[in-house]
Order: structure tokens, then sequence, then C-alpha cells
């Protein structure tokens, strides 16, 4: 990744990995999935306020805070 073009506004990454749909899908879906790639800390949070468990897959509703890893700045959303 080019250090003069990166966005928070929008990010690709591609990676062929030999795993099932489910285990792809925990990666992305859950903060212990997500910081083994490229976010540094992660946290998922309820819609009441509760922060899942790093293997508790993100609800619909749920809110995110991202740090990235080895950048000075996160995101939330």
């Amino acid at each position: 990744m080019n250090i003069h073009k990166f966005s928070k506004m929008k990010f690709e990454r591609s990676v062929l990995i030999d795993i099932s749909l489910d285990e792809a899908y925990r990666y992305a879906a859950t903060a212990d999935g997500i910081t083994k790639w490229f976010i540094g800390k992660a946290d998922y949070t309820s819609p009441d306020g509760t922060s899942r468990k790093g293997d508790e897959l993100i609800q619909k509703g749920d809110s995110y805070d991202f740090d990235w890893l080895y950048k000075d700045f996160g995101v939330k959303g």
C-alpha cells in the first residue's frame, strides 16, 4: 500500500487464502479476526452499548471503533 495514496474513506485489500467462507467471514466480522489483518485494535459495540467479546460476530445495528495498525488514526461507525 502506498502511504501517499492511503485514504480512510475507501480501501481495497486482496489476499488469496485457502480457508472456508465461514472462516473468512469470521476474520472480518469479529474483533479478534480483523486484528489479525490490518486493524491494530477493534471494538464492536451493540446498540445498548455493550462491547462484544473478541470472538463474537458483529450484528446488524452494531457500531465499530478501529485503530489502524501502524497508522496514527482510527475510524468509528
